[in-house]
Order: structure tokens, then sequence, then C-alpha cells
């Protein structure tokens, strides 16, 4: 039993580590991996200037908002493959903007996987800043897992 949570705990640094070194748009966006289980990630993502989309009233772009929350979604989904052997691609995506995310706040994502049947998987995702209980939009994913092209 040790010899599996050995391995998930290498995987998971090694998801950790591809998330927030090895991706240059993650790299752009300064996502920071604060946990990371099997179907489970929790992000952090520092504000940076560039993010403003509404000028007059210094709010996140919702474009910055939805690659977040895809790239949470997909990396939950990820989180639980075995091996790079396969790719997780978007297939559907549904974001609700619930209210304004404020330019100079960190931001949060957290994403859970929610169902696995066959190649199909989903992810609900939550962005905030404050509070869970007060997020920033909601959203669900789905994804594809297909062998990856080598």
């Amino acid at each position: 039993m040790e010899l599996i949570t050995d391995w998930t705990e290498k995987k998971h640094n090694l998801l950790k580590y591809t998330i927030e070194k090895l991706m240059p748009a993650n790299q752009i966006f300064g996502i920071q991996v604060n946990e990371i289980k099997d179907g489970y990630v929790h992000f952090e993502i520092p504000f940076k200037k560039e993010f403003v989309g509404d000028l007059f009233n210094g709010l996140w772009h919702g474009g910055i908002l939805a690659s977040i929350a895809d790239t949470a979604g997909g990396f939950a989904v990820g989180s639980m493959l075995e091996s790079n052997l396969f790719r997780v691609n978007t297939i559907e995506m549904t974001i609700k903007y619930l209210k304004g995310t404020r330019k100079d706040k960190t931001l949060y994502a957290e994403a859970k996987v929610t169902l696995w049947k066959n190649k199909i998987a989903e992810s609900q995702i939550i962005l905030y800043q404050d509070s869970k209980e007060d997020p920033v939009c909601s959203v669900k994913c789905s994804y594809i897992v297909l062998p990856s092209k080598k």
C-alpha cells in the first residue's frame, strides 16, 4: 500500500511541476498550485495588469477567467491519469459569470472531477477571490481523454 501512496505523491509533484514550469500559457497566467489530489486541483493566480478587460471598472477579462477555469478542470482530470500516454482535450464549456472579478486581488480556482465514463470526463470549477462561498464564476467543462499522439 505504501508504494501506491508514494507513486501518487510523485505523480502529483510531477503534475505540479508541469503546470507551473513547463506550460507557457500557465507561466503567463502565473498559476501556482496549492493542492493536487486525484480528481481535484486548487490554483492561485496573482493579479497582473494585463488581465484587465474592463478599464472603467478594473475587472479581469472574461476570456482570462475562462482559460484559467479550463486549465483547472483539465488538470483535475489529468490528475487521475496513471501515465502521460493520454491527452485531455476540452469538448464543451459552460461558464456563468456571477460577479465582477476585481483587479489587484488574487484569483483562486478549484476544480473537481464530477464524472468519468468511458473516454468522457467532466469537471466542476469555481473561481473566487474572497470566499469559495461567493464565487465570481461557476464553470462546467467536459473533456475527452485520448491516447497521446506520439
